[in-house]
């Protein structure tokens, strides 16, 4: 129906959460396999020199991206007033996109001599021009969150990939080098962007109110400045790395914390976005001590970091020779210590949405300080020791003995059942040595690599999934919290 200004007013229900959890978990591990099998690309095409190019232009874009939208999507999420916000959030957004690209591109210099990587400064600068677009973007992609459209997220996502692969290898094959995955990275950011845009059915619009800039700001910048500090955390060693052991080494280590991650990119990524707003509306129905929110959410998307990332410790060596190929195979040891700090990863990330869904932006901060002020020392010294694997080592030890118990307190003094939580990631911690014995078995009979990943992921899977398939369809079968602020009528421009 036509409404003032051109508007029309828009009253279908939302998606419910567990199909937005379907889409999102089945979406990102798709999309997952698709930046899979181009990293498989560029690593056979580059070679571990060349790749180690590509690890630094990453390493820095993956950071600066991270804090770019100043948590401002967040906000807008839980916003109780989101049509009003949206364009200030949508000005602020994009002059910090601006600004920190320009700011990327003048330190790019300084960041080749820094990790000591010949020819990165030029990638850098290029794949920099991506942030402002992907700026330009908060708005669409946290209305598309506030909704749980995650069908529409994982379309978008799907149009970053295919442009992003698309250019890419084209380059690739016209002889680029590490600069095609730069360019790639550009285009597939501008097209994810207006895919986002109209997706959302919305137009950009700008706008300033001052008297909404500093409730945004304030919520927004604890967000941002944690996931500064998350990011920093995950690739300071990078650094440590590369100075350490050299670009060579870092190539190795690059891959190797990649394939680890795929827990956390596949199943953290598609669950935070169903989380964020899901935790809001436990806030609003079940608030106070006892709040068994996380404790329901941890199940489903624990159960399946256990399984992924016990697979990839179990397994590392076929996983490198298959994908990979034999030039990787330096790169087995760091994957099997790193795939356990993979299912860590994917704790910590649901913990640190549940406690920004709760307005406690700043103990994430907190516990992202104390890791980083704990990883430092800790991998320096696992890089002089033992390299890689020492480094691998350092995330492991300091996530178990000091990372996790932080966040646990956190979550508890926010209300949150940590009991319930905790019993729940310890059975499934035990489903899963359970199940790592028929892995073992099949992996010891034989030394075809294909062998060893399709029968013993298999038998492995089977066991695992007869322990823990019950318990996580009962919580995901329990009655949800309404999601989200107080649901209004809401409008978008008529197209």
């Amino acid at each position: 129906m036509r409404g003032d200004g051109g508007r029309v007013t828009v009253t279908a229900a939302r998606p419910s959460v567990g199909i937005a959890l379907l889409w999102g978990l089945s979406g990102t591990i798709v999309l997952r396999l698709g930046t899979l099998a181009v990293g498989v690309v560029l690593a056979r095409w580059l070679g571990p020199s060349d790749y180690a190019v590509v690890a630094v232009a990453l390493t820095v874009s993956t950071v600066v991206m991270a804090v770019s939208d100043l948590g401002l999507a967040a906000g807008l999420v839980r916003s109780a007033e989101p049509e009003e916000d949206a364009p200030t959030v949508a000005t602020v957004g994009l002059a910090a996109g601006l600004v920190l690209g320009a700011t990327t591109i003048a330190l790019a210099g300084p960041i080749d001599r820094l990790f000591g990587v010949a020819g990165s400064a030029a990638v850098v600068s290029v794949i920099a021009l991506a942030i402002p677009v992907g700026a330009a973007g908060i708005v669409p992609f946290a209305f598309l969150q506030r909704d749980f459209r995650q069908r529409e997220v994982v379309a978008a996502a799907a149009v970053d990939l295919v442009v992003s692969t698309t250019v890419t290898l084209g380059l690739l094959f016209l002889g680029w080098g590490p600069m095609a995955l730069a360019v790639g990275r550009v285009a597939a950011q501008a097209a994810a962007t207006v895919t986002q845009f109209r997706l959302a059915g919305r137009r950009p619009v700008f706008g300033f109110a001052s008297s909404r800039v500093g409730p945004a700001v304030r919520f927004g910048m604890p967000i941002a400045a944690a996931n500064l500090l998350s990011w920093t955390v995950i690739v300071v060693d990078n650094a440590i790395v590369s100075s350490v052991a050299g670009g060579v080494a870092l190539a190795f280590y690059v891959v190797a914390f990649n394939v680890s991650s795929w827990p956390m990119t596949a199943i953290g990524q598609g669950v935070r976005a169903v989380a964020l707003p899901w935790f809001v509306g436990a806030v609003d129905t079940r608030g106070g001590s006892g709040d068994t929110s996380l404790a329901r959410a941890g199940v489903a998307s624990v159960a399946a970091a256990v399984w992924a990332g016990g697979l990839l410790a179990l397994l590392a060596s076929s996983v490198l020779e298959v994908l990979y190929g034999p030039a990787w195979a330096e790169a087995e040891r760091a994957l099997t210590v790193l795939a356990l700090f993979g299912i860590l990863r994917v704790v910590f990330d649901l913990i640190a949405t549940y406690l920004t869904a709760r307005g406690a932006a700043g103990s994430v901060m907190a516990v992202q300080v104390l890791w980083l002020c704990a990883l430092v020392p800790a991998a320096l010294l696992g890089a002089v020791t033992f390299g890689i694997v020492g480094v691998a080592a350092a995330h492991v030890v300091v996530g178990a003995l000091v990372v996790l118990p932080a966040y646990l307190r956190s979550a508890r003094r926010c209300g949150a059942d940590i009991r319930a939580f905790c019993r729940g990631c310890i059975a499934l911690c035990v489903a899963g040595l359970l199940s790592a014995v028929p892995v073992l078995m099949v992996a010891s009979a034989t030394t075809n690599p294909w062998a060893r990943l399709l029968a013993g992921g298999a038998a492995g899977t089977a066991l695992y999934a007869a322990m823990v398939v019950p318990g996580v369809r009962r919580a995901v079968r329990s009655p949800s919290p309404t999601a989200g602020p107080p649901r209004r009528e809401e409008s978008t421009d008529e197209r």
